[in-house]
């Protein structure tokens, strides 16, 4: 089924590394200070002074102002295995808006990815992957009004074992 204009259409969307330099800069400073003064989980102490690391942003243009969509990481290697944290953030006016955490092997560990935004009736929607190691989700996330909350999950998609 083809997206109908007359209900929403996509969101122009710059990726961090097509922004010139100073820019791509200023996103990624950004980025790091929000993170950085968000208090630590109790579950996140093992990553607690450990620098943050921005895998991918996105500058999404929006009727009311640009937000950004991130993922950032924290990486800590412990003997016999890496430990990562990722964050999948929004920062609207530099204020995090959204930010979902998970930590634990670094082979293990769920990452997301920006797909799309659109704009709706009621306001955006983000397309999100969710990605886990052997499954895949598909989520909407939208805003309406000032919150940001999860509208749809698809159910995840089990690929099978190597074998």
């Amino acid at each position: 089924m083809a997206l109908d204009s007359a209900h929403a259409h996509p969101a122009l969307i710059d990726a961090l590394e097509d922004l010139p330099p100073a820019d791509s800069q200023r996103v990624v400073v950004s980025i790091q200070r929000a993170l950085d003064a968000l208090p630590d989980a109790a579950e996140a102490t093992e990553f607690r002074g450990l620098p943050v690391v921005v895998r991918d942003a996105w500058v999404v243009h929006l009727p009311t102002g640009p937000i950004v969509v991130a993922r950032a990481a924290r990486l800590r290697n412990l003997e016999a295995a890496a430990h990562e944290e990722l964050r999948f953030l929004v920062l609207e006016q530099e204020q995090p808006r959204i930010v979902a955490r998970v930590a634990g092997d670094e082979e293990l560990v769920e990452s997301w990815d920006l797909l799309a935004v659109l704009l709706a009736e009621r306001g955006p929607v983000l397309a999100i992957a969710r990605e886990g190691v052997r499954s895949l989700q598909l989520e909407l996330v939208a805003r309406d009004g000032g919150e940001w909350r999860s509208v749809w999950r698809s159910d995840g998609l089990v690929c099978p074992s190597p074998k």
